[in-house]
């Protein structure tokens, strides 16, 4: 069951999908379903702690219909983001298309981190472009006219970067959906027979549907009835709609290059029922992540107040880049990663070259 918890719009499902940032996302199969002319791209989002991170951080994907991310071609069908020109709140709606043409549209109010919201987007027959934000209609861009009908998968989370928080009822439509009708149901579920409806992920519970041919307990249903049923990959996890805190905040991340290793720096501004931390490392940002702290690093359980931690990655050579995520592991034994950060070698003139990735004002 949805609910709406007073006038701040939130969305809460049995549960939601969620996703770190770090290689999860959902894969649907391509489907002529999505081979559209005019669209509807809906759902609900649970922003992130920060924007920063990511290989292009102006934005970053809700749901996509693209060629597999790297292709130099950079053929999209449609990608809708969520964009940031600050790092930290969502400031902006972007549209991405080959097809439709590439729009944006501001938030008159930027979302804070950690707040739900609902967004939408939709192109018409003639290529108009709207964009909604918690219901209401931002603006108009004018696009181009076509049909996205490539054959693509539908992704969830992922394109040439990936969502790196909560995501829920997650709605493609093959009409363009007005204000009145996106406010009229954008609160409760839907049925499921609606007209122009070609996919829904309500993210309720992991089913056996035979996605991906591997049998596992792994796969989200499309309750629109037309099939399109979609595979977790990577990390990807539904987590109850009750618990959409987070275990511990971080408000900083850093790492500095020295002759003795890498100094790691964090700081939290609040952790709850936090275990402590794990650092992992690797030495290419896709490759392989390897723990590096051979005991774990106590946290503070329950506290709100500002805490400092460091560790020293006495392992790393001088002169090499390398990659770092912090793990932390709550008194359930459940775990959430970090951004990701990159620190580099010492410059010629011996300075420093660090990469900050997660950073909260």
């Amino acid at each position: 069951m949805l609910i709406i918890i007073c006038h701040s719009l939130y969305a809460q499902n049995v549960a939601v999908l969620s996703l770190d940032g770090t290689g999860d996302y959902v894969e649907i199969a391509h489907s002529q379903a999505f081979d559209l002319s005019q669209l509807t791209l809906e759902c609900w989002i649970f922003t992130p702690v920060t924007m920063d991170g990511i290989l292009n951080d102006q934005w970053r994907v809700l749901i996509s219909k693209s060629n597999e991310p790297g292709d130099p071609s950079s053929e999209r069908d449609y990608n809708f983001y969520a964009g940031t020109n600050e790092d930290v709140k969502v400031t902006f709606l972007h549209l991405s298309s080959s097809i439709f043409g590439p729009t944006n549209l501001n938030l008159p109010t930027p979302f804070e981190p950690q707040t739900w919201h609902h967004v939408a987007v939709s192109v018409s027959q003639t290529g108009l472009h709207r964009y909604f934000a918690d219901g209401v209609e931002l603006g108009q861009v004018q696009g181009t006219s076509g049909t996205a009908n490539r054959n693509y998968s539908l992704r969830i989370g992922k394109s040439d970067n990936l969502w790196n928080s909560r995501i829920d009822e997650v709605r493609v439509w093959n009409v363009a959906r007005t204000q009145a009708e996106i406010q009229a149901n954008m609160n409760q579920p839907l049925t499921g027979n609606e007209t122009g409806l070609v996919a829904y992920y309500r993210f309720d519970q992991l089913e056996s549907l035979g996605v991906g041919g591997d049998g596992l307990v792994d796969d989200v249903r499309d309750f629109s009835g037309k099939g399109n049923h979609g595979d977790l990959v990577g990390d990807a996890k539904l987590v109850p709609a009750t618990d959409l805190s987070l275990p511990v905040e971080l408000s900083a991340f850093s790492g500095t290059m020295t002759q003795e290793g890498v100094q790691l720096h964090w700081r939290t501004q609040s952790e709850t029922h936090n275990l402590g931390f794990h650092i992992y490392r690797s030495q290419s940002k896709a490759g392989e992540y390897l723990r590096i702290t051979p005991i774990r690093i106590k946290g503070h359980g329950t506290d709100a107040t500002p805490h400092d931690y460091s560790f020293l990655d006495e392992t790393a050579e001088v002169g090499k880049p390398y990659y770092y995520y912090i793990e932390d592991t709550d008194f359930s034994g459940q775990t959430h990663k970090s951004h990701i950060i990159q620190v580099g070698a010492p410059t010629s003139k011996g300075k420093i070259v660090t990469k900050w990735a997660c950073f909260r004002k």
